[in-house]
């Protein structure tokens, strides 16, 4: 079996993680009923950063449409460790094929051609460390040595050494060919349940005016946040993340990364409004399993509240009940499962190995590694 799927409950308090252009939280309308919903990018994003934080600096991979700044600074450095001196003419050489060849990966040749002195046509690419710095070199050797305008796009394959662009995948628009499929499919976390928006009128004092007597409010408004459990599906193809990364995963470094890439992909959550409610739980209830063709469940009827009001407990039984019918209808489909969270207790369906979080992410990692 080629595909570990995570599935999490996880309960928030009072948030907006994740808000569409009104200031609202997202909201999706299934089975009937208003969702919250925190969008997959937002959660790619998340665990994408997090996990790229326990990186070196010099390892951490890029997605910004002005780095070509940055690699025209290593190729400087470069070429100065080459005893090759760099005037502000060649600096600007430099730049020019450089960004030419991200101009070509993101637009096309001919765009190229025309906006190579120009920032105009910029656009989002995404380079890992390997990839910006033999980038540099390539400027160094045939732009500065060769005397070429144009430099080899060979930095840039279906293959990396970043393991979050290995996982998340990327796609060249004008390089078809160099498009990497993603290893790893985040779907939207959704409320299991119907979710309603809340109002929260504040006001805030102006502190200079307080002092001179005027208890009038500085300044007021509102917010709006939203509450909720929320299901999400997490799937892991390992042998296209075999094939996407270029690392070394036997490596104590390599399982290293690969162990919290997962933990993060468990744990991530957006960052709207963090500061102002802090509403990061943990996991109530953690499923990684192995499986034969990628599986998530629906939670198309809205779960309905337990008796002592809260909506964890059904909807921990609702994931057993949707994951003990999937066997049912396809026992083939499933290999071996785990089960861990804060309260994996609640969660009884299935003869599952169970343990902490470190537990599953190793389960995940051996896994992985397996595939090899």
């Amino acid at each position: 079996m080629n595909t570990l799927t995570i599935h999490t409950l996880t309960a928030l308090p009072l948030h907006n993680l994740n808000r569409d252009e009104s200031g609202a939280p997202k909201q999706i309308q299934e089975g009937g009923v208003t969702r919250a919903r925190l969008s997959s990018q937002s959660i790619k994003r998340s665990a994408r950063l997090e996990f790229e934080r326990t990186l070196a600096e010099r390892e951490r991979s890029v997605r910004s449409k002005i780095q070509v700044a940055d690699i025209v600074a290593t190729a400087v450095q470069v070429a100065n460790d080459k005893g090759i001196d760099v005037t502000p003419a060649k600096e600007r050489a430099l730049e020019k094929a450089l960004r030419k060849i991200i101009l070509k990966l993101t637009h096309g040749k001919d765009d190229a051609e025309k906006e190579a002195d120009s920032d105009k046509k910029d656009t989002l690419v995404w380079l890992s460390a390997g990839e910006r710095h033999l980038l540099a070199q390539n400027a160094v050797d045939q732009v500065l040595r060769a005397g070429t305008d144009d430099i080899d796009g060979d930095a840039v394959d279906q293959s990396t050494d970043s393991l979050a662009i290995a996982a998340f995948g990327r796609m060249f628009a004008a390089a078809p060919t160099l498009t990497m499929e993603a290893a790893v499919a985040v779907g939207n976390a959704t409320t299991t349940h119907e979710a309603s928006i809340e109002l929260d009128y504040f006001t805030a004092v102006d502190d200079l005016r307080a002092a001179a007597g005027d208890a009038g409010a500085g300044q007021l408004g509102y917010q709006m946040y939203t509450s909720g459990v929320y299901y999400q599906a997490i799937t892991i193809d390992r042998a296209q993340l075999l094939r996407n990364y270029t690392g070394n995963l036997d490596s104590a470094d390599g399982r290293s990364q690969l162990g919290e890439l997962v933990r993060q992909l468990v744990v991530a959550l957006p960052q709207g409004k963090k500061s102002g409610t802090a509403p990061f739980a943990m996991p109530s209830i953690v499923l990684l399993e192995e499986q034969s063709y990628r599986t998530a469940y629906q939670f198309q009827t809205p779960v309905q509240p337990d008796e002592d009001g809260g909506y964890l407990t059904t909807s921990a039984q609702a994931l057993g009940e949707k994951a003990s019918k999937a066997r049912a209808f396809d026992e083939e489909a499933f290999g071996a499962s785990f089960v861990t969270g804060t309260d994996a207790e609640l969660f009884g369906a299935l003869d599952a190995q169970r343990g902490s979080l470190k537990d599953a992410t190793e389960f995940a990692v051996e896994w992985i590694l397996a595939g090899r």
